[in-house]
């Protein structure tokens, strides 16, 4: 995208030198000629041009390369060549999303995205087990957390059939298998975790959005109760 907008930037950079060098031309060309102590017309032909290669060239670099810093400062404002993942619409960032392969950028979108459904498409996008598992800590949100512990699973009981296919000693495969185990035996015990807290969390929840209806019911009953007492007092 960098290359479409600096493309761009040359070509209007070129039609302006092309106008403004058509300009000094035709002007030196007129003074030259109107001058009566110069009778040689190579001079009126050749200065222009070296007056427009020594003076308009330089300033053309110089504004592409000033062009140039902005885009690579200040890319991230600039729509024409933003990546589509920065995009201020949820939706693109996602469909930009199912594109991307870089894991990296993956889990920054996981990380930084303020938009919950992005980080979610985002993980699980990814592939990466290491970086998978880091989700699976307590100060990422229950949702990230519960498809981090699916995908780690996933992942382990993969190696597992692996190792069951391996040609290596018994041994060897009992201890590998042993491990593995473990580690399944911990996102399990993570898993089961998550959903305890998932539970108290949608009980509070619920309790809370009970308590705030029941506030509201109140409040109208009060507003109710009011409007009544002013009626009755002006019957009196």
């Amino acid at each position: 995208m960098v290359a479409i907008y600096l493309f761009f930037i040359l070509l209007f950079c070129l039609n302006i030198a092309s106008c403004v060098g058509s300009v000094t031309y035709n002007y030196y060309d007129d003074y030259y000629n109107s001058q009566k102590y110069l009778d040689d017309d190579s001079f009126n032909n050749e200065t222009p041009l070296c007056f427009i290669n020594i003076f308009l060239f330089p300033i053309l670099l110089l504004f592409l390369f000033i062009s140039y810093c902005i885009v690579l400062l200040f890319h991230d404002y600039v729509p024409i060549v933003r990546a589509k993942w920065k995009s201020t619409d949820p939706q693109k960032r996602k469909e930009a999303i199912e594109e991307l392969t870089d894991e990296k950028i993956l889990k920054k979108i996981v990380k930084k995205d303020k938009n919950n459904e992005v980080k979610c498409v985002a993980l699980n996008k990814m592939t990466n087990y290491d970086l998978i598992k880091r989700f699976l800590n307590k100060k990422y949100p229950l949702s990230l957390r519960v498809i981090a512990s699916k995908k780690v699973i996933k992942s382990l009981e993969r190696t597992k059939k692996v190792l069951l296919l391996n040609n290596e000693e018994q041994d060897v495969k009992d201890i590998a298998l042993k491990e593995i185990e473990k580690e399944i035996l911990i996102v399990r015990e993570d898993i089961a975790s998550i959903e305890r807290e998932h539970q108290i969390s949608e009980k509070n929840r619920i309790e809370h959005e009970q308590r705030k209806q029941k506030n509201i019911e109140k409040k109208i009953k009060h507003e109710k109760a009011l409007i009544l007492l002013e009626k009755a007092k002006h019957t009196i």
